[in-house]
């Protein structure tokens, strides 16, 4: 997918060594951006892309996510931009309180523009990236732990 559409980018905000990413990096270095650790500014910069005409995928903890919420009713759903949010550990976890990622599907399930997947393998992490193109809109492909994005999305199937 990847390969074929150097329209599309992809942000991330920080974390590149825990969700390994070091080597999308490193093969697509002009389609990937790293906000670092800030999830808001990345959500505008992902909605500024989408804008102006790219193919946008952001990735992100859920319990990060969920500090975005005014970013992503202004910048993303009022503006129906063509974002595809592919959001992780959308789950309670063993590391905290402040990192449980169960409030996020509440934000953006009361949106009607909003196109929500919810798959559990790598076949329908695929499957939902191939709807998700064809969707003109935001999109969230919500995952309930760490589902291997970066395989999924470079995978022969993709392509």
């Amino acid at each position: 997918m990847l390969k074929k559409d150097k329209n599309i980018r992809v942000f991330h905000a920080g974390m590149n060594y825990v969700y390994d990413y070091q080597k999308f990096k490193n093969d697509y270095p002009d389609q990937f951006i790293d906000a670092g650790i800030a999830e808001e500014i990345a959500i505008i910069e992902a909605a500024a892309a989408a804008n102006a005409g790219k193919t946008v995928y952001f990735t992100v903890a859920s319990s990060f996510f969920q500090r975005c919420y005014d970013q992503i009713v202004h910048d993303l759903i009022r503006n129906n931009s063509n974002v595809k949010l592919i959001v992780i550990r959308g789950m309670v976890t063993d590391i905290g309180d402040s990192h449980h990622g169960i409030y996020d599907l509440n934000m953006y399930n009361s949106f009607e523009n909003v196109k929500i997947f919810m798959p559990i393998t790598v076949g329908d992490m695929e499957n939902s990236l191939k709807e998700a193109a064809e969707y003109k809109g935001p999109v969230v492909i919500r995952l309930d732990g760490d589902l291997d994005t970066v395989e999924a999305m470079t995978s022969k199937e993709t392509k």
